[in-house]
């Protein structure tokens, strides 16, 4: 969906709406989404090419930049019904790989994406060998 830039939930809803999801804070990801400007430079280097990997409620960038409706995704638990009203395919996976965009659950899923992604992009043993010096216990 290159070149999509449409009005996403956050920017129609009333205030206490914007606040709903992971402890009604007014900072990180909710304030960029309500920001506009990190959502836009994501879109942005999208347009230019970039694969984009989000973590936990990131995805609420991506998807306010346009890059998710009609796409699988997930985010963190607390907010993936906001996620669907992007339009998004919301997965309950922890993480998900959709080619040039890539979404992780939480925190620590993101662990779980970023070796994915060293798998992917260079190989199965250097994405162990990672995991090894990390000491991160999973099926690499």
């Amino acid at each position: 969906m290159r070149g999509a830039t449409r009005l996403g939930p956050f920017e129609r809803a009333e205030p206490a709406r914007r606040r709903r999801s992971v402890g009604a804070r007014e900072n990180g990801a909710w304030a960029e989404v309500q920001d506009g400007t990190l959502p836009e430079r994501l879109a942005t280097l999208y347009d230019a090419g970039a694969t984009v990997a989000t973590v936990c409620t990131g995805a609420l960038i991506a998807a306010e930049g346009g890059l998710l409706e009609g796409r699988p995704a997930t985010t963190h638990e607390s907010a993936k019904d906001d996620l669907r009203e992007y339009g998004v395919d919301v997965r309950d996976d922890r993480f998900v790989d959709d080619g040039d965009v890539l979404t992780a659950g939480g925190v620590t899923s993101g662990i779980d994406l970023a070796l994915h992604l060293v798998e992917r992009e260079w190989s199965a043993d250097i994405a162990r060998t990672v995991a090894e010096e990390i000491e991160y216990e999973n099926s690499y």
